[in-house]
Order: structure tokens, then sequence, then C-alpha cells
């Protein structure tokens, strides 16, 4: 959703009466909906797909990544391989008390579509309450000073808690690097993830970690948005391509849920015909043949 960045500030600016950021993002939905974007049909009639257009979405998306999520410049400098989780996903939801009830909500609707397209086993833990069990996802919800204030929430978030990557960061220090990158950039969700390089009992593109930030004041329609995106886009679809079509897999915004093309495409990702760290080459023409079994496009 980097397309955001620009928009969000005109509209902060011509409003010139300091509005909060709930109005702010209610405006800004507004519009973008009056517009014609942020639909929410999953087979949209005017969007019709084949297995051709299907495997091309594939390979835009399932081989990269996009640029740096938080604005700041960098892109991810990486081999084109596929890449993928191998262990279950846990995932520790950060957020304010407040917040808690409006945001499992939206995860109760969605993760069990991603568990059945993926065959991933996708569940919630509570670092407090079950301190054994190590999460490997953060989702982050909240206002701009909880965002800002997460420091302070080092028992929360269980500082002991390694990840395993090169830089073997501890996850308070990344979950502190993540937020400080993103918060000031208006931008209503992000994510980031942690990918190995194939040492010790790792497989290369195997992804390890991941963190998905959400700003509380933003109205339903966008939350579902964001979540739909960011869940979706962790699993390792990770980059965004205006080709991709009908899909959230783009910065247009023109569709705001998993479409039947997106759901087919973390299908693909996922069947054990292909492996994790395959190159285009490797796993385009098993790919092929994977959308020519799918309903309806074969």
């Amino acid at each position: 959703m980097r397309a955001l960045i620009g928009q969000l500030v005109v509209l902060g600016l011509v409003a010139g009466c300091a509005p909060s950021p709930r109005e702010v993002w209610q405006t800004y939905t507004d519009e973008v909906r009056a517009a014609g974007s942020l639909r929410v049909e999953r087979a949209p009639p005017d969007a019709p797909v084949d297995a051709a257009r299907i495997a091309a979405s594939f390979e835009a998306i399932a081989f990269t990544f996009e640029s740096d999520p938080f604005a700041r410049g960098e892109n991810v400098d990486q081999q084109p391989m596929l890449r993928r989780w191998h262990k279950p996903i846990s995932y520790a939801l950060i957020a304010e008390s407040s917040d808690l009830t409006r945001m499992r909500s939206a995860l109760d609707l969605y993760v069990p579509r991603l568990e059945t397209l993926t065959g991933l086993s996708i569940s919630e833990i509570s670092p407090q309450i079950d301190p054994d069990r190590r999460p490997n996802v953060f989702i982050l919800f909240g206002r701009d000073y909880f965002l800002r204030t997460l420091k302070a929430y080092d028992d929360l978030l269980n500082a002991g808690i390694t990840i395993p990557n090169t830089e073997r960061a501890s996850s308070v220090a990344i979950l502190a690097d993540v937020v400080g990158g993103w918060y000031p950039a208006p931008s209503p969700c992000a994510g980031q993830v942690y990918i190995a390089d194939g040492q010790g009992d790792t497989v290369e593109g195997e992804v390890l970690f991941a963190i998905v930030t959400m700003r509380s004041e933003i109205p339903d329609a966008l939350l579902a948005a964001c979540v739909e995106e960011e869940l979706a886009q962790l699993l390792g679809l990770f980059n965004d391509a205006d080709e991709v079509r009908p899909s959230i897999f783009n910065d247009d915004q023109e569709f705001a849920l998993l479409t039947e093309h997106d759901g087919a495409l973390l299908q693909i990702l996922y069947d054990e015909r292909l492996k994790t760290g395959m190159t285009p080459s490797e796993a385009m023409p098993i790919v092929r043949r994977i959308v020519s079994e799918l309903e309806p496009f074969d």
C-alpha cells in the first residue's frame, strides 16, 4: 500500500484544521471507495482469468520482493527464488486491550481461508500465557503513540527470543527497528519478513519470522484490506505488480480482499511439487502444470 503516502499527506494539508488520525483515514477511505477502489468482489465479472493469466501472475510476484515497505529508498537485493514457510505459524497479537476484539474478529474471519489454501497451521499464542511457545509472527495493532512506545513492552514481547537469521537479533530489537522505520510514514499497514540463508537446519528461502504493523485508527474497510493483503504476502507472495489483476498484490488498491485469482496463487505456492528455493526457470514449468489442473482455469 505504498501508493497511499502522497495522497494522505495532501489530504492532511488540505484539511488545515488538524483533523484526528481517525478522521483523516475515514476521509481517505471514503474518497478511495468513491473512486471505485477497495472493491470486495472475490471473483469480479469484469476481470476474468485463465490459466495463462494465473501463471503469469505467479511468475510476477512469487520470486522477488517489492521495494522497501518503509519508503526509505532501499531495495531488497535477493536472487529470484521461491520463498515460503516450512513450520506452523504462531502469531502474537500486540495491541491495546480496546483494540484486541476488533483485530481478532478480522483474523478469525480470514485465517481459516489461508489455512485451507496453503495447508499451513496458523494460530494465535500469547508470550505471557504460554511462554514455552515462541511466536514467529508479530501482529502489531495500535494508535501511533502505542506503536512509538513498544520498547516499553519488553516483557510482553518476550525479550529473550532470538530469531535464527544471520544477525541473531532479538525479537524486541527487530520490532523496535520495524516500528521506528514505519510509524512516521503515512501508511495504514506494512509487513516485513526474515528469510533463511540456508545455514544450520534451515532451507535457503524458508520464511522464519515476520512482523505486520497496522494502525488502529483506520476504518473497518481499510483494516480488512490491510489484514488480507499483509497476511497473504507474508506467506511468500512478496512482490506487487501492476499487471496482476484482479488482485491485492499490486499498489493500485482496486481490490481490497483476496480474490479467487489470489487464492489460486497461494494454492500454487504451497503445492508439494514445488520446492522452496526454486528459481523461475525451475519452477515455472511445474507451475503451468499445476495451473492446468485448477478449476475453473482448465
